[in-house]
């Protein structure tokens, strides 16, 4: 907004979003967002469109669902998806552990059935980055950007 001086009130000098990416939910649960492509939503790997009638139509609000189901009982096998360049999802069903090393992380996902996926909190300064955020709920809004950052999303082994 500027101020316009001789009218006395506010006019619009550029609004948003800048693309269709910057709409929140674009892509519903476990979708990605990608500007440059034609078709600009995406599943992440090892899950598919939840409606792919509406998809077909370009409706991706409904996201992604899981291609193979988590087995957690019975010692199901489960592994790690590096989803990289990315802006991290929403943090609405997560937490933080500032002290927690990436490795540790990876590890405390893998052995808990309900964590989603996990990243590094705190990338300052180049490297793999420290502290860790793990995803306990469906990942929403994310989408590749430059200079983004790696993803861990647990999966069954066999999607990998």
């Amino acid at each position: 907004m500027v101020w316009d001086q001789g009218a006395g009130t506010w006019n619009v000098f550029s609004s948003g979003p800048r693309d269709q990416c910057d709409r929140y939910g674009l892509c519903g649960a476990f979708g990605v967002c990608n500007v440059v492509d034609a078709v600009v939503c995406g599943c992440v790997r090892g899950f598919r469109p939840s409606s792919p009638a509406e998809w077909r139509m370009r409706d991706a609000s409904g996201g992604c669902a899981r291609g193979t189901p988590l087995q957690c009982e019975g010692g199901g096998e489960a592994g790690l998806y590096v989803l990289r360049g990315v802006k991290l999802p929403e943090t609405h069903g997560s937490t933080v552990d500032a002290g927690a090393s990436l490795e540790g992380c990876g590890r405390r996902c893998l052995a808990n059935c309900s964590c989603t996926a996990y990243a590094a909190s705190d990338i300052r300064g180049g490297g793999g980055g420290s502290g860790c955020i793990q995803w306990f709920d469906e990942l929403v809004d994310t989408r590749f950007v430059d200079g983004g950052q790696d993803l861990f999303i647990r999966l069954a082994m066999s999607d990998l």
